[in-house]
């Protein structure tokens, strides 16, 4: 999907130059939602540096096995090295290849964001916990096939992770509603661009893991809730659900339903959704 072009960055306001393309979920996690001219260099450095570590230490096995999108196909390796060990104890190494070596997943649970709990802004502790998301059979057989030693390794990278829901939530935003649809909470921003670390305040989630989807499509919705004259803007993230990750929430920004450009916007996608619907709106 392809949205109308911004022709200025999302992130910092610059009018100036040319301008990338921003996919909304990341090109590397399989994400087809384009905004086009939507971010300058300068500010594309900086989000490509956690987007880059996400893909790399998260997804990086889980890409190559499943054929995620890349625009370096043919550097692709073909083999991956496990340690071994076998009845008699003695230890070694072995190459297999990527297909016939499980993912194991390595995501984040974190816990609902600050805002949302009414909490006021203030420098808090980001409260999270890695999960591991394998199949048992596929390990056992990986054993059983390679003698493998059941050892992994992994780098925790929760803030670069937490950023990259960030930017997902703001740029769908912005796609949704337009720059001058909403106004955006600037510490949001500063996370997105590498200036703050509090992102506890504004980036959340659940504890608990729902049932996996079988469709397996990225689940990206955003809801608003009214109070008073303004629409608190909170968008929902669950990502590969078919795989029984997280669900994530991000607190984006404000409606004012006083200001006219921005209550007709928003009206008008209220309508939308309702002319869809078949029960349950989402927006």
């Amino acid at each position: 999907m392809k949205y109308p072009p911004v022709k200025s960055c999302i992130y910092c306001g610059n009018n100036q130059g040319n301008f990338g393309d921003e996919h909304i979920i990341p090109f590397s996690l399989n994400g087809a939602m384009i905004l086009p001219e939507a971010s300058c260099k300068t500010c594309e450095k900086e989000t490509h540096k956690y987007e880059h570590t996400v893909a790399r230490r998260i997804f990086g096995h889980f890409r190559i096995k499943y054929g995620v999108q890349t625009r370096r196909k043919n550097k692709r390796p073909e083999f991956v090295e496990i340690g071994t060990i076998d009845s008699a104890g003695n230890v070694g190494t072995r190459k297999i290849p990527y297909k016939e070596c499980p993912v194991t997943l390595i995501m984040y649970k974190f816990e609902e964001c600050d805002y949302l709990k009414g909490n006021a802004e203030e420098q808090t502790k980001f409260n999270w916990v890695p999960i591991t998301i394998f199949s048992k059979k596929e390990l056992d057989k990986l054993i059983a096939d390679y003698n493998w030693d059941r050892k992994m390794q992994f780098m925790a990278v929760p803030n670069e992770f937490a950023r990259m829901i960030a930017k997902i939530a703001y740029s769908y935003i912005v796609a949704e509603l337009g720059l001058g649809g909403f106004s955006p909470h600037k510490q949001l921003i500063d996370i997105i661009l590498n200036k703050s670390d509090n992102i506890s305040y504004l980036i959340g989630g659940d504890w608990d893991i729902p049932p996996p989807d079988p469709t397996g499509y990225h689940h990206l919705e955003w809801v608003a809730k009214i109070t008073n004259n303004s629409a608190d803007i909170i968008v929902q993230i669950r990502l590969f659900p078919a795989f029984e990750t997280p669900i994530y929430r991000v607190a984006v920004g404000k409606i004012d339903l006083a200001d006219h450009r921005q209550r007709t916007n928003f009206n008008n996608k209220v309508k939308l959704a309702l002319s869809n619907s078949t029960g349950e709106i989402k927006l």
